[in-house]
């Protein structure tokens, strides 16, 4: 029974390793690239140059919430389906167990990803001073702007 228990966790780690290389691959040329830096009200500054710094800033803060929204949706369904009442009624009901499940996942997931958008807004903010000398002094904003992407 505990074996059993521990197979539905072991999906997790797979899952978030996959999104996060998935991730990184998929906005790897933005690492090469850069991403354009805006003002507070999304006006794109120092002339359309792209900042590599910002850009490793997205990509990773993507990657991390890739990670975290595994959690709701692995660790959630588990639980649930595992202990206490609706345990129970899976262990009585075998035929709507996955059915339960299945909608167990489905409103993990449906949490889980406006979560995850909460922790890392789409558009973040980085210091001037954290930028490419270049690109600092085509900016007089201490604060700047960038798309993140979710």
């Amino acid at each position: 029974e505990t074996a059993q228990w521990l197979v539905k966790f072991v999906a997790f780690p797979a899952s978030s390793i996959a999104a996060t290389i998935n991730c990184y691959m998929m906005r790897s040329t933005e690492l090469s690239t850069g991403i354009q830096v805006m003002d507070k009200n999304g006006c794109v500054l120092a002339k359309g140059m792209r900042s590599k710094v910002v850009a490793r800033k997205a990509v990773y803060a993507t990657m991390l919430s890739r990670a975290i929204l595994s959690i709701p949706c692995f660790f959630i369904p588990a639980v649930l389906t595992t202990v206490g009442p609706i345990a129970f009624f899976c262990q009585q009901h075998g035929a709507l167990a996955l059915t339960i499940s299945t909608f167990v996942g489905m409103l993990s997931f449906g949490f889980g990803l406006p979560a995850t958008v909460a922790i890392n807004p789409q558009i973040s903010s980085v210091k001037r001073s954290e930028l490419e000398y270049e690109i600092q002094d085509l900016i007089h904003d201490e604060i700047v702007y960038y798309n993140k992407g979710l």
